[in-house]
């Protein structure tokens, strides 16, 4: 149960991450200010670019609820909470595996993507259809 409840948080923790970090930058948007600053100030966001990038957070986060619900019993099972807390040496280290883990997780799947003609179209490709990115095509 307890690894169940840790999956929920993190997962509330990346939700609510994702949407403070982008809020800001939607505020701007929507205020129209900084028009002059804008790189791309010919990009217009269309009402359909905004509802894809809407729907591709959403199937995103979807499967990240899943697989979060699915990863936390083997986190519980290899960071068990009754466990003394490690050094600080052992969290650096950890933290720095986590980087090189990340990296190379996501250069792996990209490269997969990529390499699967299937996959690319079915689930890469609409990705690569938002050629002037804005706040909320972070996660797609």
């Amino acid at each position: 149960m307890v690894s169940v409840v840790f999956g929920l948080q993190t997962y509330c923790v990346l939700l609510c991450s994702y949407v403070a970090s982008c809020l800001p930058f939607e505020i701007i948007y929507q205020l129209k200010l900084f028009e002059e600053k804008r790189i791309q100030p010919k990009f217009k966001i269309s009402e359909d670019l905004r509802w894809k990038a809407f729907t591709m957070v959403i199937f995103n986060f979807s499967w990240l609820f899943v697989a979060l619900l699915v990863a936390s019993p083997v986190l519980d099972y290899i960071f068990p909470i009754d466990n003394a807390p490690p050094s600080v040496l052992i969290i650096i280290l950890q933290i720095l595996l986590s980087f090189v883990v990340d990296d190379l997780s996501f250069y792996c799947y990209h490269r997969f993507l990529h390499a699967n003609k299937g996959l690319y179209v079915l689930y890469h490709k609409p990705h690569h259809t938002f050629r002037a990115p804005f706040a909320w095509t972070v996660s797609t």
